[in-house]
């Protein structure tokens, strides 16, 4: 008779203890607060599904509805649909159809003071060197955390 033998692989993970106080900032870096919403629309664009599914699940949870779409296209459809209720619009630049830019600069032509916020998992020299779309927006580079994103969104809707 033959014995099986199993065999799997072990990781063990080695995690420094720190003894800080909650109310110090680890390694001197400000800690940003997160701001909740109002219930106001944000119009979400990307076309990476699990990127408009996780953001959309984090901006709901931070009190703002959230209409979304997977492309520019669409968005600017959406847009032109519902703009008397969007608040906001966050779109990814680079999409296929109609990328961010191209959206941003159809919604200002339909409305100037809807606030616009970019995303991108590019550069950031390469992805705004030459686009004069982004010198007035605000740019947020992927991965981004839930505080800058909510601060974002807190001070586009307050300039506006």
């Amino acid at each position: 008779m033959a014995a099986l033998l199993i065999s799997g692989t072990t990781i063990h993970l080695y995690l420094p203890l720190i003894h800080s106080k909650t109310d110090e900032p680890a390694l001197g870096i400000p800690v940003k607060s997160i701001v909740q919403g109002q219930g106001e629309t944000i119009l979400l664009v990307d076309d990476d599904k699990s990127v408009l599914l996780s953001t959309s699940e984090v901006l709901t949870s931070l009190g703002y509805r959230v209409l979304t779409s997977e492309n520019g296209i669409a968005a600017l459809e959406l847009f032109d649909e519902k703009s008397a209720d969007i608040s906001l619009v966050l779109t990814d630049i680079v999409m296929p159809k109609m990328g961010g830019e191209k959206l941003a600069e159809a919604i200002n032509t339909r409305s100037k003071t809807t606030p616009i916020i970019f995303s991108t998992g590019y550069d950031r020299k390469e992805s705004t060197q030459h686009e004069p779309a982004f010198s007035h927006n605000t740019i947020l580079y992927k991965p981004f955390s839930i505080s800058s994103l909510s601060q974002s969104i807190h001070e586009s809707l307050q300039r506006h």
